[in-house]
């Protein structure tokens, strides 16, 4: 992926247009309003897992805006195509409405609105990749818009970018552990984003189903499905060293649990010094265990066929 580099031309990308339109500090608005669908909206996933004390966020994956949303508030609109339906109705809806909005796309038909707006807009190299994996240049570009770009500075430093071959062993395992059955990803509430990185590589490289929950939700309603040596599914629970004492104690007694069941499960701990380390590095091992295992189901992991041929509907 050379993700560190595409972390690096995301800031650059970031600090051209701050310097276009002036620093935008996110505590002048009441909330931002991040709007996206797939793998587009990972960027803003991902900021909501860093705690930015500044950053009040609210996730729209709706063609419309929320009816609260007013001038109070600001609108990201992330399409990496820009022309993701959902995320042009939104956009339109906040001209309309007259809030501020920042637009983070490589093209398309949401481009075209933004200039003739006078949105401000990152314009993102076009590169022929899919969403799930242009996160680094769009994260880059928003915090770095968002005045945080030290945010962004502070990852080139991290051992995660020299860990390549540790991510690929480990993401071989893993893909080899879940073989044909389908994965449940459990994670604490906090962490519940990372979940959904998990299922969408999965879905979209493996062509798989696959599910993510948190705790403590999920051992009040869900496990009730765990069966007896039930070999149809395979539980990955993320497990942060540093969570809270209660969460940290809720998923190790539910690890325990399925292994009493007989079920296959891997505790997996997140790595890294850093909220958006630990971010970045399951990203990247959700990325290489899901192409590792699309080869070994012989499928294409680049391939859209069955979401193209949905969208002509």
């Amino acid at each position: 992926m050379n993700f560190s580099q595409k972390l690096k031309e995301g800031l650059n990308l970031g600090i051209e247009e701050a310097k276009k339109v002036g620093p935008i500090q996110p505590k002048q608005y009441s909330r931002i309003i991040f709007c996206g669908v797939g793998g587009s909206i990972m960027p803003a996933e991902a900021i909501s897992m860093l705690w930015l004390e500044d950053i009040a966020g609210y996730i729209n994956r709706t063609p419309y805006l929320p009816d609260w949303a007013s001038r109070e508030h600001l609108v990201v609109c992330t399409s990496w195509s820009g022309n993701t339906e959902e995320t042009i109705a939104s956009y339109k809806s906040a001209v309309e409405k007259n809030i501020k909005t920042l637009v983070i796309t490589s093209g398309g038909s949401l481009a075209e609105l933004a200039k003739k707006d006078g949105s401000t807009l990152v314009l993102l190299p076009n590169q022929n990749v899919n969403p799930r994996n242009a996160l680094g240049l769009m994260l880059a570009s928003i915090l770095t818009l968002l005045s945080h770009s030290d945010t962004i500075e502070g990852a080139f430093n991290s051992p995660l970018f020299s860990q390549e071959k540790d991510s690929f062993d480990l993401g071989t395992d893993v893909s080899k552990a879940i073989g044909e059955k389908t994965p449940i990803i459990y994670s604490s509430y906090p962490w519940r984003f990372l979940g959904n990185f998990w299922k969408r590589f999965l879905n979209e490289n493996s062509k798989i189903h696959a599910f993510s929950s948190f705790l403590p939700e999920a051992v009040h309603n869900e496990i009730a499905g765990v069966k007896e040596k039930d070999e149809k599914f395979f539980y990955l629970i993320l497990n942060d060293p540093e969570e809270k004492a209660e969460d940290k104690s809720k998923l190790e007694k539910l690890s325990g649990f399925l292994k009493k069941y007989n079920t296959e499960n891997i505790l997996l701990e997140l790595e890294g010094k850093t909220r958006l380390e630990k971010v970045l590095n399951q990203y990247l091992l959700a990325s290489i265990t899901s192409t590792q295992l699309a080869r070994q189901l012989g499928v294409d992991p680049d391939s859209t066929e069955v979401i193209e041929s949905f969208k002509k509907i």
